[in-house]
Parts: C-alpha cells; sequence; structure tokens
C-alpha cells in the first residue's frame, strides 16, 4: 500500500471514531434505567442502568464501525481506480495502435 493511502485510512479512521463517540444515541430503555435508578437508588436499578449504559456504548463502537467502512471501502475503490488510470490513459490517448486492417482502407 501506498504511503498517501495510509494516511487517508488513518484520517478516516479517526473521524469515523469521533462521530461515533460524539454522535447522539437516544435510547428510550437508558433514560428510563437512568430516571428509574435516581428515583429509586436500588442495587437492581444501577445494574440496569449500567446494561444499558453497555449496550449505548457497542452501539457507538457499531457506527463508528460502520462509518469506517464506507469511507474505507470507497477510499481503497477511488484509489485502485486512479491508480489503473495511467497505463489506461497511455495505451489508448498515444495513437500508437492502429486497428486491424486499417491499412488497406487507407491504400
Amino acid at each position: 500500500m501506498r504511503k498517501p493511502l495510509l494516511i487517508l485510512l488513518t484520517v478516516e479512521l479517526l473521524v469515523a471514531v469521533a462521530l461515533g463517540q460524539i454522535g447522539h444515541v437516544d435510547r428510550p430503555a437508558m433514560a428510563r434505567a437512568w430516571a428509574e435508578w435516581h428515583q429509586h437508588p436500588t442495587v437492581e436499578a444501577r445494574r440496569t442502568f449500567e446494561r444499558q449504559q453497555r449496550i449505548t456504548v457497542i452501539q457507538r463502537w457499531a457506527f463508528s464501525g460502520v462509518v469506517f467502512a464506507v469511507l474505507a471501502g470507497a477510499t481503497v475503490l477511488v484509489y485502485r481506480i486512479r491508480r489503473g488510470e495511467p497505463a489506461a490513459s497511455a495505451e489508448a490517448g498515444g495513437g500508437a495502435r492502429q486497428v486491424p486492417g486499417s491499412e488497406a482502407r487507407r491504400a
């Protein structure tokens, strides 16, 4: 892999993690668990809230993973297409290739 591609993928990873962690995940189950824990501070209510909190964290990381997968997939695809262009353009744009039988038509 090339260094520019690795730099782009690193930046995309950082962006995906930032988006996933600052993104707001509004889960009614977590809000209910939090309210229950603060209204009735029992051990069971706290465990329920912590469980919902773990689920929210997992969802945030999963969102970061999906964002990174989409960004990285698009970047690698564009990189591979662009990397293949110079060889194709040199072959087609130079005019050095002749169509078979074109000499007979000129004469």
